[in-house]
């Protein structure tokens, strides 16, 4: 098969066995390297507040299935969503989430197959509810750990903003533009500009 059909048959079943091919390799390889660094994490939300070091929040997923997407607490309050103002975070977990540290434990996710790695941003229930006709076009693939969204604005762009970016994805979605993002994460996320 030529490169370029290669890269279109990545949107059809084959493409999808790659994907998952993909997920566990990498995804699996990636877990296992950030074990360590999640250890340490887990250490230092337990140190500094009560409250559980890990959360499993309600995420809509393909064919807007609801699975429960794992994550390190940063903050105070249990039930606080990231839009809320920054002081809701636990002064020593800010590192954690200014390099995306409290992401780290979705790979168990993306082994699990409720997440793939790169694809539009898992949202809240309440917040899909609200979405135009437009954006359930999000909810044929799976929701990724990285995307577009992440790696031009990451969390400093508006919500509609963010949302233009998954769709500009999914038009351009193959394994050329996957490879490409996840090559680009890596120092979106050491530079931690942009997050909060």
């Amino acid at each position: 098969m030529e490169r370029k059909n290669i890269l279109i048959a990545y949107t059809d079943g084959i493409g999808e066995g790659i994907r998952r091919m993909l997920d566990m390799a990498l995804g699996g390889l990636l877990l296992l390297l950030s074990l360590p660094v999640m250890a340490l994490a887990a250490l230092v939300i337990w140190a500094a507040s009560k409250g559980p070091v890990l959360l499993a929040q309600p995420r809509v997923g393909l064919n807007r299935r609801i699975f429960r997407m794992y994550k390190f607490r940063t903050m105070y309050d249990v039930s606080a969503e990231p839009q809320r103002p920054p002081d809701t975070v636990v002064p020593a977990c800010a590192f954690l989430r200014k390099f995306s540290i409290d992401e780290l434990p979705q790979f168990v996710n993306v082994i699990a197959g409720d997440m793939t790695l790169v694809g539009p941003r898992p949202d809240e229930p309440q917040y899909v509810e609200k979405y135009p006709e437009i954006g359930f076009a999000r909810f044929t693939v799976k929701p990724g750990l990285t995307g577009l969204h992440q790696i031009e604005c990451r969390h400093r762009a508006s919500w509609q903003v963010g949302f233009q970016w998954d769709l500009e994805y999914l038009k351009r979605r193959s394994l050329q533009l996957d490879l490409a993002i996840l090559l680009k994460t890596i120092p979106a996320v050491i530079s931690g500009k942009g997050a909060s």
